[in-house]
């Protein structure tokens, strides 16, 4: 396994040679999907079974605002393997890195904070190296290595990912450097082709930068439509409009979903559900007309009747909170009973009971909204 991983890091070390390239770039960003090699501490899961390695998928959106720095977020799915009989598990990373560019070439270190998300969450700091291969002006491989440090365990993970994007925005610092020609009376006619260059402002002219001899029929509301064949006069300007100059608009559903964890044998909801809480009955005030049925749920463990009462009491815990503190109309508001009816995980794990000792809700509306330019 070490020397698998050995062999990858070679990939992206062959990007070293380059640092003297004078390719600066301002102002570019880029989007990008990668595969990843990632490599768990030994010690990461125990006493579980020992998920060693395994590959993964990510996307990364990133921002390079000057010659030598860029930031970029990415996420990623890894799905890691035993190395005896074959059992894997899969987890979500994601964060934030700050990227230097050395000499402001296309070979960079970073270094971030990520957090990662197996059967617990983890917050990590990682530090790295890379480089974007250029293909041509727009299109990149990426190439990195990087360690990963949990701070709250102590464990060091690595990775390696190979991945492809796409550059847009980007300016050159010889762009900038060349000569501008120039647009002295601002008509939208550049001087070389201004025939007639002193043109009063806010003038209408032509290709040639004069004057149009016959004025054109007025647009009051420049959306596009003439006066003599708009049905809406003063249209706002960040409004799509149709073939008459009216806004269009378009019915969208939206939707809210609760997605609630409660304590063993406890119906007292968590404090660090209060903002969860408090979006919801948001939601339900700005959609008045909508109602919603609170389920509540219990893990396996305990005599089922207990556990459909407890489900239900969890319910009416959420029930009342949104009635008294957040003054939401109690006849919208059902709550159900569940218990260990509808198990999310069957397993019977530790896990498992966490998983399932739930409260789920899901509201939708349809609004009606202005497609904009």
């Amino acid at each position: 396994m070490k020397k698998k991983f050995i062999a990858l890091n070679m990939l992206a070390l062959m990007s070293h040679g380059a640092l003297a390239e004078d390719n600066s770039v301002e102002k570019e960003s880029w989007f990008g999907g990668f595969v990843e090699y990632y490599n768990a501490d030994n010690e990461k899961f125990l006493p579980a079974p020992q998920f060693n390695d395994g590959f993964g998928l990510g996307l990364e959106y990133g921002i390079r605002f000057s010659p030598s720095w860029a930031s970029r977020i990415e996420w990623s799915h890894v799905n890691l393997e035993t190395k005896g009989p074959k059992q894997s598990i899969g987890g979500d990373r994601g964060g934030i890195d700050v990227l230097f560019f050395p000499q402001q070439s296309d070979y960079y270190v970073f270094t971030g904070l990520k957090i990662e998300k197996y059967d617990d969450t983890q917050r990590l700091v990682n530090v790295g190296l890379g480089r974007h291969w250029k293909t041509n002006s727009n299109f990149k491989i990426i190439t990195e290595i990087a360690a990963h440090h949990d701070f709250g365990e102590g464990f060091n993970d690595h990775s390696v990912k190979v991945g492809f994007s796409y550059a847009f925005g980007g300016e050159k610092k010889a762009t900038r450097s060349a000569a501008r020609i120039e647009d002295t009376d601002r008509d939208g006619v550049q001087d070389n082709r201004d025939l007639c260059p002193n043109t009063p402002a806010n003038s209408r002219v032509d290709n040639t930068g004069c004057v149009m001899a016959k004025p054109v029929v007025a647009d009051s509301d420049n959306d596009g439509i003439p006066n003599n064949k708009d049905a809406c006069a003063n249209t706002p300007s960040i409004d799509k409009v149709d073939s008459k100059g009216c806004s269009i608009f378009e019915d969208k559903e939206v939707r809210m979903q609760l997605d609630m964890k409660f304590a063993h044998n406890s119906s007292i909801v968590n404090k660090n559900d209060m903002s969860q809480l408090e979006a919801f009955s948001t939601f339900l005030t700005r959609f008045p007309n909508t109602k919603v049925v609170i389920e509540g749920h219990s893990s396996s463990l305990g005599d089922k009747q207990y556990n459909v009462w407890l489900s239900k009491k969890r319910a009416e815990s959420v029930k009342n909170i949104l009635v008294k503190e957040y003054n939401i109309n109690s006849d919208r508001i059902d709550v159900v009973g569940y218990g260990d009816a509808k198990l999310l995980d069957n397993s019977g794990t530790i896990k498992a009971h966490k998983v399932n000792r739930r409260i789920m809700a899901n509201v939708t509306a349809v609004e009606r909204k202005k497609i904009t330019k």
